[in-house]
């Protein structure tokens, strides 16, 4: 059942406590049937769009009900935030024309309509008694069903992700707004979907948000609803997930007897599904508490944190042994579900817990969750401080692997129901190009370190873009710092790079270096750096595929007609170098004019792995070097040394692997990744008889 009738089902529900209900649904190009039993619903899905004239078949809809029936309309909004966004318009396929009410083009297969014009049809054809709510990420397949009256308690900035049909032209990052909206009561107005609940009779107002967790695998979908009397119900979408309204129940319980507050909880039966009950709790989210705090206290968000962290790792028995690993943890125990109630923390809706996990992994997906990517918030107060104050950093790479695999298991397999998500960098790199020519704009971002051979390099900001930038390139090029507007005393270097005040640029010659800047406010940098003399400033998307790694050896090679590819990529270990790493490179040469061969650091291993290398790194990668197969060898960065990375760089045109990776999910995802670029992922048959794991149990065993 999808999310439409979902709704349908829920507010009708709640309006009498009758479940089970007759209801036609009527899609778009459908016309209303003449005749048939009543029924207590007629829900129409996108079908004003098509319509000539709107408010006679609503009327025509209207004729099928029973008496005290209810209409529901779901439609898109041409007064939409997408559509400001850089959306276009589903039937002109153009931007702008829908906000400004279709008056420059034709449309023969339809149009989106506003608010306010949708409830004149209703009231024309006899419902002068209407409901608004919006709906996210759009009308065909919300996720957030939210009455006009009410306001979620939580930032939708990290629970919503916008949906479009063309993401590749949108320019800003709607859900940032959409708590803006909320605030100054502009939503439903500019909702991207609308859903209309009319009646001839008064009605109940019951329902006051519904969000259903439809991106999730069956078994953890959830349906969540708030209801006016000050109740949430949680019921689960399919049969799969039946057992969880229990298992929350007991993790409740669980949390409370070790003396951390909880939201209290019960049970009820509704048919055969079981539902989660709670009070409703009208207080921010810790999330928002501590995203705030940043900005306003440094020192309170300090013991804040603090304060949080302790609260994790007391949620469970410490097992004996480093790295807080807990007996029974609750991995979803983060600052997204967490209340602060009269200055305490509140946990809710604990719906999983895993065995022998360690705490540090919560602690550190927290951190990520407070922090967001928020430039301002990393400039007040490095996340590193906390991952130094917690003893994170060494292992930070795997702690943040199991958040992340978590997060990736209770995602449904596929993509979004009615559409794609925007990619970051290309609608970062759409809004700014608006503010610049279009010459001067290609010259900013085209590549940051094309021509920079005869150049000093300094790099503008901190951050996870100056740090990737600094891990991809640091052993191609020269950096001589890391430039920041105002100093602090205790920052003094940055990833190894010494840190300076950006006025040092005052003393330099503007010809011979360039500023990299590793910041989305690169309009505000840029125009500081101009007040400085810079003359040679360029821009670092780190999530942006640049042309190439831009040494251009790899580009004034004539291409081989007898190969099917120019430049290829493998990338391993090549521990105890043996006849299969040789194959390997043999077949891949064929296959390309120019081979890049990355190989794994000592550490890189060490972590990933699980093992210690035999050979040392500067060795292995020299007796990659020396083959007469590979024409250059290159070490893989500790944290950026994946496929889509190693793309960024090198922008090779085939991946070479053995054929033992040729089923697993992660490299089926970069393969499609690189078939969407132009490239392509290779397999070779795994080579039989010799390999590092046999050579290594052979020398462990005393028997080589």
């Amino acid at each position: 059942m999808n999310t439409v009738e979902l709704t349908v089902r829920e507010l009708l529900r709640h309006a009498d406590g009758v479940d089970e209900k007759r209801i036609l649904v009527l899609r778009p190009d459908e016309s209303v049937p003449g005749d048939g039993a009543p029924y207590n619903a007629v829900v129409c899905v996108g079908c004003l769009e098509t319509q000539a004239d709107p408010s006679r078949y609503l009327s025509e809809a209207g004729k099928l009900l029973v008496e005290g029936g209810q209409l529901f309309v779901f439609a898109d909004n041409r007064l939409g935030l997408k559509y400001f966004s850089g959306e276009l318009d589903p039937f002109t396929n153009g931007f702008g024309n829908g906000p400004e009410g279709y008056n420059h083009v034709y449309t023969p297969k339809g149009r989106c309509y506003a608010l306010e014009e949708l409830k004149g049809f209703l009231a024309e054809a006899g419902f002068p008694r209407v409901r608004a709510y919006s709906l996210l990420p759009g009308a065909e397949a919300p996720r957030f069903v939210i009455a006009e009256d009410f306001r979620p308690s939580e930032r939708m900035s990290i629970r919503y992700t916008p949906e479009y049909r063309s993401p590749d032209t949108v320019f800003l990052e709607e859900e940032y707004v959409i708590d803006s909206l909320l605030a100054n009561r502009l939503l439903p107005g500019m909702a991207d979907g609308l859903l209309l609940e009319a009646a001839a009779a008064p009605f109940p107002a019951a329902v006051e948000e519904i969000v259903f967790s439809s991106d999730r695998r069956r078994e953890y979908a959830m349906q969540t609803t708030v209801l006016a009397n000050g109740t949430v119900e949680k019921r689960p979408l399919y049969p799969e997930g039946f057992g969880r309204p229990e298992m929350m129940a007991a993790h409740e319980r669980m949390l409370r007897e070790r003396g951390i507050r909880t939201v209290r909880s019960s049970v009820r039966s509704d048919g055969d599904t079981p539902v989660y009950v709670t009070e409703y709790t009208d207080a921010p989210l810790a999330n928002a508490y501590l995203q705030d705090l940043l900005l306003r206290d440094k020192d309170t968000f300090v013991r804040e944190m603090d304060r949080f962290r302790e609260q994790i790792l007391s949620a469970s028995e410490l097992l004996p042994g480093p790295g807080h690993i807990q007996k029974t943890a609750f991995p979803d125990m983060v600052p997204l579900n967490c209340f602060v109630v009269d200055g305490e923390y509140v946990f809710f809706d604990q719906e999983f817990s895993r065995a022998d996990y360690p705490a540090d992994s919560i602690v550190a997906r927290s951190l990520l969750i407070v922090y967001e990517l928020d430039s301002r918030r990393e400039q007040t107060l490095p996340r590193s401080f906390f991952f130094e104050r917690y003893g994170l950093t060494e292992d930070l790479d795997r702690l943040l692997t199991l958040a992340r695999e978590f997060t990736d298991e209770l995602a449904a397999p596929g993509g979004g129901e009615t559409g794609k998500p925007r990619d970051p960098a290309t609608t970062q790199c759409n809004r700014h190009r608006m503010n610049y020519s279009e010459e001067l704009f290609e010259k900013l971002t085209y590549n940051p370190v094309a021509g920079l051979e005869h150049k000093d390099l300094y790099l503008f900001g901190t951050g996870p873009a100056v740090s990737k930038f600094i891990e991809m390139y640091q052993r191609d090029y020269e950096i001589r710092a890391v430039l920041l507007p105002v100093l602090e005393p205790d920052i003094s270097e940055y990833d190894g790079y010494p840190v300076l005040s950006v006025t040092i640029l005052r003393e330099l010659d503007p010809g011979d270096y360039r500023v990299v800047i590793c910041s989305p406010d690169y309009d505000a940098i840029r125009s500081r750096l101009a007040e400085l003399g810079t003359v040679d400033c360029v821009v670092y998307h780190p999530g942006k595929v640049y042309p190439g790694r831009q040494a251009t050896k790899l580009y004034q090679q004539e291409r081989s007609e007898k190969k099917p590819y120019h430049i290829g990529y493998v990338a391993g270990v090549f521990d105890l170098y043996h006849l299969g790493h040789l194959k390997l490179f043999q077949r891949a040469k064929a296959m390309c004019d120019y081979l890049i061969v990355g190989v794994v650091t000592d550490a890189g291993v060490r972590d990933f792995k699980k093992t210690e290398p035999f050979i040392p790194f500067e060795e292995r990668i020299e007796m990659v070097r020396g083959c007469r197969y590979v024409d250059e060898a290159v070490e893989i960065p500790y944290f950026h040394r994946g496929t889509i990375e190693a793309f960024e760089k090198y922008h090779f045109d085939v991946q070479f692997s053995g054929s033992d990776y040729a089923h697993e999910p992660l490299w089926l995802y970069h393969k499609a990744w690189l078939e969407e670029r132009g490239a392509a992922m290779v397999f070779f048959p795994y080579t039989e008889g010799t390999s590092s794991s046999k050579i290594k149990g052979l020398i462990e065993r005393n028997l080589l």
